[in-house]
């Protein structure tokens, strides 16, 4: 683990933002935009004193690269959909990889049975479309593809190995639904032989994020708890495995802020593994600070994407006879082009939809303003299906 001095940067320009008085009374939690936990008003940690962080101890990036680069692992979270935190994890990724070319990034983004099809992308066999459809990245992640394009193309660009570390959906969904206890033999094969429970703080932070959630379809903390644990504990033998094989290596672990925060997710359950030196590096912009979150703080420079092309329908299920169109938002492009609620969309442009993924996949290079043509199939009663072409101008 990184010195005991904590350190504040930016990205570009990388200096220290503010500075941060931190209350002994709060926590965090902060993946992909989970509310943080912290105390109720009128009560107070008296385990912990109040703790101020010393400005005149700032760092630049390169101050600190040589120190990074004496880790094994380096773990950098993120809210997913801040683009600014995807920046300053490339900025990071770029200064190290110049010192030490001998990296991989480790995804949470993509699951482990797909990675032969990073490999493919990154060795330049297949394109980043091929490589979304085939790791089916817009059904089992989902976010904006632009938000990690700038990384995954660096890496390609440098041979970088892209490692996916999270386990696939259809297990952690069985997990959900079943708990461990109720896999099957089989399937228990594919998850970690050892899922360790036993940390009582970072199970009353998931509590906290749990309780902060009310509504759900499976309505069970120790479920919850399980999935949970199961992705930090999957992703952690991953990093393990990769960096015992590959000793000379170093991994950076691009994940969720709550699954690396204080070392609870990953970070702990990898040094459970193997006997590695590591950092952990959170984004300070939207989180509650306290010591021993991480050991570095960053505050990334501002950056936005621009607005998404759309046509501004909402999909309905997957389906070989094309995606229905349940619903349109208010003067969206779709409605201005004659779409109906009802609609089939058979094929945009030229390519084939069968799919929600397939929608986004066809639009994926596309910007407000380019016109598509789009198949539609409209059923009409009493009469047979009517099918025909519409120019669709796609909005904001």
């Amino acid at each position: 683990m990184a010195e005991n001095m904590r350190f504040f940067l930016t990205s570009i320009p990388l200096f220290v933002l503010s500075i941060v008085l931190l209350p002994a009374h709060s926590h965090a939690y902060g993946s992909g935009g989970h509310p943080g936990y912290s105390i109720q008003p009128g009560q107070a940690n008296d385990r912990q004193e109040t703790t101020l962080i010393d400005i005149r101890k700032m760092s630049r990036l390169q101050d600190i690269i040589k120190t990074l680069t004496t880790r094994q692992a380096i773990y950098i979270g993120e809210s997913h959909q801040q683009y600014s935190h995807h920046i300053a994890q490339l900025d990071i990724i770029k200064a190290l990889h110049k010192q030490h070319p001998d990296i991989a990034i480790g995804m949470e983004m993509f699951q482990q049975p797909f990675q032969q099809h990073l490999d493919a992308f990154i060795q330049g066999k297949i394109t980043a479309r091929e490589m979304l459809r085939r790791t089916e990245y817009f059904s089992r992640w989902g976010y904006d593809y632009r938000l990690y394009q700038p990384i995954l193309e660096f890496a390609r660009a440098n041979k970088i190995p892209v490692i996916a570390l999270n386990i696939e959906k259809e297990i952690s969904t069985m997990v959900s639904k079943l708990g461990i206890d109720g896999l099957d033999k089989a399937t228990r094969t594919k998850i970690p032989l050892e899922i360790d429970m036993s940390n009582q703080d970072y199970r009353q932070r998931l509590q906290q994020v749990y309780n902060q959630h009310p509504t759900r379809e499976n309505d069970d903390f120790e479920r919850f708890l399980q999935v949970q644990i199961l992705w930090d504990e999957s992703m952690a033998s991953r990093v393990s495995a990769y960096l015992q094989q590959h000793p000379e290596s170093k991994m950076v672990i691009l994940a969720g802020t709550g699954h690396v925060a204080f070392g609870h997710g990953i970070p702990d359950r990898v040094s459970r593994r193997t006997a590695i030196d590591s950092a952990i590096i959170i984004p300070g912009d939207g989180e509650q600070v306290e010591p021993g979150i991480g050991d570095y703080i960053i505050y990334p420079r501002s950056a936005s994407l621009p607005k998404r092309a759309l046509m501004g329908i909402l999909m309905g299920e997957d389906s070989q006879s094309g995606i229905a169109v349940k619903g349109l938002s208010d003067d969206s492009a779709a409605a201005r082009a004659g779409i109906k609620k009802d609609d089939r969309i058979l094929r945009i442009n030229t390519a084939k939809i069968t799919s929600r993924a397939d929608v986004r996949l066809a639009l994926l290079e596309m910007k407000p303003g380019d016109e598509i043509t789009v198949l539609v199939n409209r059923s009409r009663l009493l009469l047979d299906d009517e099918k025909f072409e519409l120019k669709l101008v796609l909005g904001p």
